[in-house]
């Protein structure tokens, strides 16, 4: 082996060397950094999630304050007006109207 080839083998193992610990570095980086980052995600989760729920009662407090209604003076729908009146519904929608039964030709 000459010292040409010898050199360049050498040259060749550490520059794999050296992206095998550029890899192991990314590694430990995002695994260090990951967890700041995630810690750091937590935290302002929690905090969003305290102002949540402060505003959350705060609302819920003013919907308490209004005071029920009664539905005993509230008119009843349609329907259960028809079922108990003595006169049954027109089926058509408005006094006057039909419904279409041949289509018009144009004028």
């Amino acid at each position: 082996m000459t010292t040409d080839t010898k050199k360049m083998q050498d040259e060749l193992k550490d520059s794999v060397h050296k992206v095998w610990l550029a890899g192991l570095g990314a590694v430990a980086m995002a695994e260090e950094e990951g967890s700041k980052f995630l810690k750091n995600l937590v935290d302002k989760g929690e905090a969003y999630e305290a102002r949540g729920k402060e505003r959350f009662d705060e609302v819920k407090g003013k919907v308490t304050e209004i005071p029920p209604t009664s539905t005993r003076n509230a008119p009843s729908p349609p329907s259960a007006r028809w079922a108990t009146s003595s006169t049954t519904p027109s089926p058509t929608p408005c006094a006057g109207w039909a419904y279409p039964t041949a289509k018009r030709s144009p004028p």
